[in-house]
């Protein structure tokens, strides 16, 4: 609780407390046009006190509930985006590792599934581009840039 909520909150309670002892009668509360019953000043002002705690407990929970919610949506959003930029680079790495083994086909099937994932990859771009033409498939170089794209 912040200082200004203690002091607004022992404001209140000292003005009921004032009020109380000013007016020691009864009020009476009508349910319906017959019934009633009379309630003690004191009563009906501590009743209300309590009322506008629980209501402002409800609203600040609610929002604390919903703040902690958001931030939990936001920090697993990151951590999924991390997770998948690591994946990228181990497979980039695999690829890299392949291709310097000779292996162009696995090299060139592990970039196409890096730019499957993630179609900005620039590093893997240029390796499949420059296998393609190593290759001597430009044509195809250009049909698999465009289905990237699409």
């Amino acid at each position: 609780m912040s200082l200004r909520l203690i002091i607004v909150f022992a404001f209140f309670t000292l003005l009921t407390l004032y009020f109380t002892f000013l007016n020691p009668g009864d009020i009476e509360i009508h349910l319906t046009q017959n019934t009633s019953f009379p309630l003690p000043i004191p009563v009906f002002l501590l009743i209300s006190v309590l009322i506008g705690i629980l209501l402002t407990s409800i609203f600040t929970g609610y929002s604390q509930i919903k703040n902690g919610f958001k931030r939990f949506l936001k920090t697993r959003s990151l951590e999924n985006k991390t997770r998948r930029q690591k994946q990228w680079e181990k497979l980039y790495q695999k690829a890299e590792n392949a291709l310097k083994g000779g292996h162009r086909d696995r090299a060139l099937s592990l970039f196409t599934k890096i730019l499957k994932g993630n179609p900005r990859h620039i590093a893997s771009l240029i390796q499949a581009g420059n296998l393609y033409r190593k290759m001597g498939k430009t044509a195809r170089s250009e049909e698999h840039t465009s289905e990237l794209q699409s």
